[in-house]
């Protein structure tokens, strides 16, 4: 296994021998420009000698770098014209990976987020000559959901760009099933992608409360020149900790025990619902799982989507919330 200091140093060997400013750099240079790149006080003259061996015959790094010893300039130099590690074809392993990549990123190249990025790719492809990234023979047996169309997607370029900035945004915005709309004022701290759908997540000044938006219903947006500071005890990254789907709360999550039958069991087991999920106990045809979650509305909506696959055993009030909605539902087909 390759570390991360060595491949630095064959990075910066590869530099310094391609440097047409400074041709035949000597093993000491080598090892002054090593040492600066890894910000170390002390590389051993060895270590740059193996270095060299290993870019010249390690059949792992692949490189079969073609470099000598000249001794009348007293320094290191390609016999090869032109020769550098960066262009060294990739794998086949690395340029399946590539390829997917590029696949991915192809599917939100509409976005103006990533207006510019579509062109990395491109220009990743034609470094490493990789003609088969091309349309033609691109990963046309994968198909990829949501394809055309990023609920909200418009918005995300403003958004990102006022979270870093630290400004007030302010949009109108309909709620589903309501012909009029409202306008907010907002201090964005948060973007959260949930079932297709992004959401903007920050505090309401009017009312002091940290709210959660649908990108897909605002109407329009505008960031103001308001500038805001995200509370200290506002942590990004363990907001949604507790949480399935977009809501959260600030009280404690709940233990919730949960029976699948045997089918379903086998779904959450290679897809769990909850990082928390935890198997407590493995039948002939149920298994009992416990989450450490908020219950919440998208948690109800995902356990209902299982039907009679599943059991919800605590806690009461999230199988009593289950059970009228079944019981409404069942009225409805009777009336």
């Amino acid at each position: 296994m390759i570390n991360k200091d060595a491949m630095v140093r064959y990075r910066v060997i590869n530099k310094c021998l391609v440097n047409r400013a400074k041709k035949y750099p000597s093993k000491e240079e080598i090892r002054l420009a090593c040492m600066e790149a890894l910000g170390v006080s002390y590389l051993s003259v060895r270590t740059i000698e193996k270095d060299i061996e290993d870019m010249r015959y390690n059949e792992e790094l692949g490189f079969h770098a073609p470099i000598s010893y000249n001794k009348r300039m007293k320094g290191y130099h390609y016999t090869v014209e032109d020769y550098s590690i960066d262009k060294i074809p990739l794998k086949e392993n690395d340029l399946n990976a590539l390829q997917f990549a590029a696949s991915i990123l192809s599917q939100f190249s509409h976005l103006s987020v990533l207006k510019d990025f579509s062109g990395t790719v491109s220009k990743i492809a034609e470094a490493v000559s990789i003609k088969r990234l091309t349309a033609n023979n691109g990963l046309d047996f994968i198909e990829f959901d949501n394809n055309d169309y990023i609920p909200g997607g418009p918005f995300l370029e403003d958004l990102i760009l006022a979270i870093r900035s630290g400004k007030q945004i302010n949009f109108d915005y309909k709620k589903h099933g309501l012909d009029t709309y409202k306008n907010y004022t907002l201090e964005p701290y948060l973007l959260k992608q949930f079932k297709s759908v992004w959401y903007i997540i920050g505090n309401e000044p009017e009312s002091e409360k940290i709210k959660t938006f649908g990108l897909d219903r605002m109407i329009s947006l505008t960031i103001t020149d308001t500038s805001f500071l995200v509370p200290e005890d506002f942590d990004r990254k363990k907001y949604f900790r507790h949480a399935y789907g977009i809501t959260s709360f600030h009280a404690d999550p709940e233990e919730v025990l949960i029976s699948f039958n045997r089918k379903a069991a086998d779904y959450i087991k290679a897809l769990p619902l909850h990082h928390s999920q935890e198997l407590i106990s493995e039948g002939k045809n149920h298994s009992l799982f416990r989450f450490t979650v908020y219950p919440t509305h998208d948690l109800l909506m995902q356990l209902l989507s299982y039907g009679s696959e599943v059991k919800i055993l605590q806690p009461a009030s999230l199988q009593n919330a289950l059970k009228d909605i079944l019981q409404q539902t069942i009225q409805q087909y009777e009336s």
